[in-house]
C-alpha cells in the first residue's frame, strides 16, 4: 500500500440498518411476485383491472422496499486510518479525525445516553448516532450489537493513538 493511501474503511451497520435492508429487498421480491401474478391474471383472464391493480401494488411495495432498502444502506459508521464519519438516514455525514478525539465512551445502560460518545480534546461530546442501543417498551439496553460496535470504535482509535508512540 502507497503511504498516502486509506485501507479500506471497516463498516459498521446497526441492527436496525441491516433489518432495514433485508427488509426491503424482502418488499422488492414480494412487488416483483405481485407484478408477475397480476400480469398472469390479466393475460389468462383478460381482466386488466387486476393488471391495473397489480401494477398499484408493485409500485407500492417495490416504491417502499427501495426507500427501506436504501435507508439501511446509508446508516451507517465507517473507521477509517484518520477517524471516524457515520451516516443517519436523513443527515449528512459527519466526519471526525481521530487527532480530535480525547477518548471513546461505550455507555451500557440507558442513563448514561443511548449511543457511542466521542470526547474531544477541546471538552466536547459528539454522538455516533448511527450506533445506538435497542429499545423496546420494556426499555433501552445495550445489546451484543451494539457492544460489539462500540468496541471496535474504541479499538480503532487506541490502534491510531498506537501508531503515534
Amino acid at each position: 500500500m502507497h503511504p498516502h493511501q486509506q485501507a479500506e474503511p471497516v463498516v459498521i451497520r446497526s441492527g436496525v440498518a441491516n433489518l432495514l435492508r433485508w427488509m426491503g429487498l424482502a418488499l422488492l421480491g414480494i412487488a416483483v411476485l405481485i407484478g408477475i401474478v397480476a400480469v398472469t391474471i390479466g393475460l389468462v383472464t383478460g381482466d386488466m383491472e387486476a393488471v391495473t391493480f397489480g401494477a398499484l401494488m408493485t409500485l407500492i411495495f417495490g416504491g417502499g422496499g427501495l426507500l427501506m432498502h436504501l435507508a439501511g444502506r446509508r446508516q451507517r459508521v465507517e473507521l477509517r486510518d484518520d477517524g471516524i464519519r457515520w451516516c443517519e438516514v436523513f443527515s449528512g455525514t459527519t466526519h471526525v479525525r481521530w487527532g480530535d478525539v480525547h477518548h471513546v465512551e461505550v455507555p451500557l445502560n440507558r442513563w448514561d445516553g443511548r449511543s457511542v460518545r466521542l470526547i474531544m480534546k477541546d471538552g466536547r461530546r459528539m454522538f455516533v448516532s448511527a450506533i445506538s442501543m435497542s429499545s423496546s417498551e420494556h426499555g433501552v439496553w445495550a445489546d451484543s450489537g451494539y457492544s460489539n460496535a462500540g468496541n471496535q470504535i474504541v479499538a480503532a482509535h487506541q490502534a491510531w493513538l498506537a501508531n503515534l508512540r
